[in-house]
């Protein structure tokens, strides 16, 4: 019943509609480019303690240990890779840790290439004129956030479907289209998206209550509609404690990971991956570090023109918000209130809405009539998408060691930076002599300090990996006033070197379109993309 929900994943329908089906592999084929960048080095910290979580994991002892997130996704990868090892080994119960990484990339492909396939779904009941709804699922294919989170073997890309394939269903449910399949769909997906994390119930409450209330008041027979709501929500925690079993077994030390990670969210417990987030400000910070450079440059600027006309037609125009906009609108909107407003402002906290505003976007271009400006402004649109396949044809990190063992003189001694999610593998590819201090503790004492001072004394290059040190302590000038003053001391020469080399993904007009390090959340660069810095000692 479950699957037969989803009969749009038809290949009929594919091969009937050759636009829908040169969408769906464009969508398909940005999303499962090179799911191996990186070549055997994960730098991704959240995708790292998911897949030592499943390689950890034995049949039977399935439990993850692990409750920053929920388990769903754990549990997709281990069982898979238990399948596949099958067939290729034999029975097994364990699945190596870079295969768990690979699966949970796969897994997230998968949901969001399904994002996309929903919202083509959605975009039926939007938009009435058949030629206006391509637009939004071929924006969906090729927005530069969708397709990263795509690549990150993470939980964003399984919640931004769940999200949009709840505000689908619901609003078949509104529309009174509703079998009691959708009903159960709708409770199948909160399931799902609870036991992926649970901050989703921040977004799942609202549009289930909203489409409780409006079910109710719509239906014939009050009593069908309030049975038929209630077992909304039945069957969503039925679905949660099946696919989350241990945070229910293990309750208190998933509690204990819960406030933690939510004080941390909040800033209240301070860790060095947050200090980027001092004395910064909500909603501002997210439109201009984070939906610019997600959505692609074009896109972005279609977004506020799309919720510029949409809030100006409801206010002067006295247009009435219809009902089953508050379906698709109610959720995205408590979930922005919620993580927009929070001292951490990851961009993992808003890859789950941003199909909704790429919808937003699309609504905007479907206003426009004339054939040729609208083609214009896909193109532009579309454009950012397809240049950022850029980050996973050669990682910069790679490239950039390759470089150095290749110019730099044998026994070089350099002095790198640790704490940016792994050490770059110079040492391991050469014979340089490399030392990765850690610029998170020069504070805390005099040794610190002096054992910098003494490291550069000796050092023939300085190698900054990425932008996570100096981008963010050194604004800070009361708190961090050795940090402030050393990089202040090392751009300007007076440290005695001076830059020999940058690598980047991307060029500086691309940059316009996409972000760089110094223009975006860390996060939309470190991970994947990083600027990295070599400067060399000036010789007297």
């Amino acid at each position: 019943m479950l699957f037969r929900s989803f009969s749009f994943f038809s290949i009929r329908r594919i091969f009937a509609d050759y636009r829908w089906g040169i969408l769906l592999a464009i969508a398909f084929l940005v999303r499962f480019y090179h799911l191996d960048w990186g070549e055997g080095l994960f730098f991704h910290p959240d995708e790292n303690n998911m897949a030592r979580s499943v390689s950890q994991m034995s049949f039977p002892d399935i439990d993850p240990r692990f409750f920053a997130y929920g388990q769903f996704p754990l549990y997709l990868a281990y069982f898979t890779g238990i399948l596949i090892n099958s067939f290729k080994l034999g029975f097994t119960t364990v699945v190596a840790f870079s295969e768990a990484v690979y699966l949970l990339r796969f897994w997230s492909a998968v949901f969001s290439l399904a994002t996309v396939v929903i919202g083509y779904r959605l975009a039926t009941v939007l938009f009435p004129d058949k030629k206006q709804r391509y637009i939004y699922p071929a924006l969906l294919a090729l927005t530069p956030g969708l397709i990263q989170s795509a690549h990150f073997g993470t939980t964003e890309s399984i919640l931004a479907f769940v999200f949009i394939a709840l505000a689908y269903f619901c609003l078949k449910i509104f529309r009174k289209e509703a079998e009691n399949k959708h009903f159960l769909m709708v409770g199948f997906l909160g399931g799902i998206g609870l036991a992926t994390k649970m901050s989703a119930i921040v977004y799942i409450f609202p549009l289930l209550l909203v489409t409780v209330v409006i079910n109710v008041a719509n239906s014939e027979k009050k009593l069908i509609g309030a049975r038929n709501s209630l077992f909304l929500f039945l069957i969503t925690g039925l679905f949660f404690a099946l696919f989350c079993p241990f945070y229910f077994i293990r309750w208190q030390e998933a509690l204990t990971t819960v406030v933690y990670e939510s004080r941390v969210a909040v800033g209240e417990a301070v860790v060095f991956y947050t200090r980027q987030f001092t004395n910064t400000g909500p909603v501002i910070f997210q439109l201009t570090k984070i939906f610019p450079w997600v959505l692609g440059l074009p896109m972005f600027l279609l977004f506020l023109a799309g919720l510029i006309t949409g809030v100006g037609r409801l206010l002067f125009r006295r247009m009435r918000l219809k009902k089953g906009l508050v379906i698709v609108l109610i959720g995205p909107v408590f979930w922005f209130m919620f993580n927009g407003f929070l001292y951490a402002k990851w961009v993992r906290f808003m890859i789950p809405i941003l199909p909704f505003f790429v919808l937003l976007a699309a609504w905007f271009v479907s206003l426009i009539e004339r054939k040729k400006v609208k083609t214009y402004f896909l193109l532009a649109v579309l454009f950012p998408g397809l240049i950022f396949l850029k980050v996973y044809k050669t990682d910069v990190r790679l490239f950039a060691t390759d470089w150095m063992n290749e110019k730099l003189p044998a026994g070089s001694v350099i002095l790198s930076e640790g704490g940016n999610i792994i050490d770059l593998p110079v040492e391991n590819r050469s014979s340089f002599k490399v030392t990765n201090f850690d610029f998170y503790s020069l504070e805390d004492s005099l040794e610190n300090k002096e054992e910098l001072d003494e490291l550069v004394s000796k050092a023939d290059y300085i190698l900054i990996p990425s932008r996570r040190v100096f981008a963010n302590l050194s604004k800070n000038n009361k708190k961090y006033p050795q940090t402030r003053d050393y990089y202040q001391k090392l751009f300007s020469g007076e440290l005695g070197f001076i830059g020999e080399k940058e690598f980047r993904t991307f060029s500086l007009w691309e940059e316009l379109l996409l972000g760089s390090d110094l223009t975006s959340e860390e996060t939309w660069t470190v991970f994947d993309r990083p600027t990295i810095r070599l400067y060399k000692r000036e010789l007297i």
